[in-house]
């Protein structure tokens, strides 16, 4: 009897809603009847749309693969503008690109080979180690283009870009300094390579760079 009573006390103490679960459940089931169109259409909804995105991944994959192969089959400057043309995104093309402006610039095609870099520091899907040599490149044949203000644009932008490497920024510095140099502007030229001089570098290509820009600083501020 004891056990009997303590048994109630306990369903009444946790309040289980016996009656009210069953209901709930009874209320439920007539949902999901009344519903059911809708929620089989939104489960198609749902595999349609879990396997477009399946399916998108294994396009862009694949596009990847096609476009990485195309590069590296391609030798002359006519088979790298073909993969350019129809592969001119991707991490791929921009090493594609770099091979084509130079092929472009050993024809002195230096206005040719500085829009394709061009194209490359604008895809941010490219490395950003690629993406910096293309710019700093790109102004390099800009310059040889005789396009100075498009060459001291591209110099001032990989100087400026923090999150390019130590090396490259101070190569650009330098490349600036030497092109103020030549537009007898020495005080943008002094602060050019100011900005080149690493006092702590942190690879071969840095320190290179810095005594450049060193020995220049030295020589300008002599009137040499």
């Amino acid at each position: 009897m004891a056990d009997k009573d303590q048994e109630k006390n306990v369903k009444k103490n946790i309040d289980i809603p016996e009656e009210g679960m069953a209901q709930g459940l009874d209320n439920f089931e007539v949902w999901v009847v009344e519903n059911r169109k809708k929620i089989v259409i939104g489960s198609i909804i749902l595999i349609v749309v879990v396997a477009a995105g399946i399916c998108t991944w294994l396009w862009y994959k694949g596009a990847e693969e096609r476009s990485r192969k195309a590069y590296y089959k391609a030798a002359t400057i006519e088979q790298l503008e073909a993969a350019a043309k129809k592969h001119p995104k991707g991490p791929a093309a921009g090493g594609g690109k770099l091979r084509l402006a130079e092929k472009y610039g050993e024809k002195k095609e230096y206005a040719k080979a500085a829009e394709v870099l061009s194209s490359v520091v604008k895809d941010t899907t490219v490395n950003i180690y690629v993406r910096a040599r293309a710019e700093v490149n790109a102004g390099r044949y800009y310059e040889q283009a005789k396009n100075i203000a498009e060459a001291e644009k591209a110099y001032t932008s990989v100087a400026n870009n923090a999150a390019y490497q130590e090396a490259v920024r101070a190569e650009a510095s330098y490349l600036l300094g030497c092109l103020y140099v030549s537009k007898k502007e020495n005080a943008k030229a002094l602060a050019a390579f100011k900005r080149a001089v690493v006092e702590k570098p942190t690879s071969q290509a840095t320190l290179y760079w810095s005594s450049l820009a060193s020995k220049s600083m030295d020589r300008l501020s002599a009137g040499k």
